[in-house]
């Protein structure tokens, strides 16, 4: 498997859940480098990925992320609270 940054992931997998294997640190979580090991726009389908992966590899350092916004910007409002 191909190790690429969170970066190149982020570009390749656009709106998707992905589970990376971490092969190397970096103070800047976009420069952090690893291999692909799922990726779906269902994160429900990375449970058992991960799961294989923590068996076979119970040292081994992954990482889950959704590689888009969480929220688009026109569905958030915020709601301020007086205290008193």
């Amino acid at each position: 498997m191909e190790i690429v940054t969170v970066g190149e992931i982020v570009r390749r997998y656009p709106d998707e859940w992905v589970l990376v294997e971490i092969t190397r640190d970096h103070k800047d979580y976009r420069r952090v480098k690893g291999r692909v090991l799922a990726h779906s726009r269902d994160r429900d389908a990375l449970i058992q990925p991960h799961h294989r992966f923590r068996t076979e590899h119970p040292d081994g350092r992954v990482f889950q992320f959704y590689a888009g916004p969480i929220v688009a910007d026109e569905d958030v409002s915020i709601v301020l609270h007086a205290a008193g």
